[in-house]
């Protein structure tokens, strides 16, 4: 699955475009949603409104396009020298960096590009 989100970058505007009609129908049932409703407050209340930590609008998916959907794709995922990967289970060392490197080691890495800092 890791592996498919750096290396298959299918972004498209037919793709975006079916991601905010998505969205939006989710945004504009939330309200109706009392879980969802507390949850919302909860995390504002409690996070002393963080802007980074706030729940997207219908307001801010106005302000996407497929430029900045790849601009920031390309500044979060870029340097693997910024991620951190935690394998947890019973498994045998040797195999599993086998694998990490045969997934992961391929990624393009461009240290150039920092990830954005907290929101």
């Amino acid at each position: 699955l890791v592996q498919s989100v750096f290396k298959k970058q299918n972004m498209s505007q037919e793709a975006l475009e079916s991601v905010l009609k998505r969205e939006k129908t989710t945004l504009s049932n939330r309200s109706s949603d009392r879980d969802s409703t507390f949850e919302v407050i909860y995390t504002a209340l409690n996070t002393k409104e963080e802007p980074g930590l706030l729940p997207v609008s219908l307001k801010d998916m106005e302000n996407v396009s497929l430029d900045k959907v790849i601009n920031f794709y390309t500044s979060a995922f870029t340097n693997p020298e910024d991620f951190s990967l935690i394998i947890v289970g019973d498994v045998e060392p040797e195999k599993t960096m086998g694998l990490v490197k045969n997934y992961l080691g391929l990624l393009k890495n461009d240290s150039s590009i920092k990830s954005p800092c907290c929101l």
